[in-house]
């Protein structure tokens, strides 16, 4: 994906979740998710390999809570692209042995 593509896309992708009436700063959130994964990816193909590789990338540095948040926007952008099949899954967070909720 060229630069202008991904510009392009992410102005289109931003005014589509205004229209869906998401937050301000969720918005924000997405952009810089997004910003950070294109800077990642620079020059490589985007392919579903590139996606893994991220992914991977942000799981040596991240635990799966903020993997998945960073990963929410990605696999959001790719759908309103197209390259819905480039979606990657998101971390299974385990939950904490004998956490049965608030209240327990």
């Amino acid at each position: 994906m060229k630069q202008s593509e991904y510009e392009a896309g992410l102005a289109a992708y931003t005014e589509q979740l205004c229209l869906a009436e998401r937050r301000e700063a969720t918005i924000r959130q997405y952009e810089r998710a997004l910003a950070d994964f294109f800077r990642w990816l620079g020059s490589r193909q985007l392919d579903k390999q590139a996606v893994i590789a991220y992914q991977e990338a942000l799981s040596r540095r991240y635990c799966a809570g903020s993997v998945n948040t960073r990963l929410a926007p990605l696999n959001g952008f790719l759908d309103f692209t197209g390259r819905g099949a480039l979606r990657v899954r998101q971390r299974r967070i385990q939950k904490k042995a004998g956490n049965k909720g608030r209240g327990s």
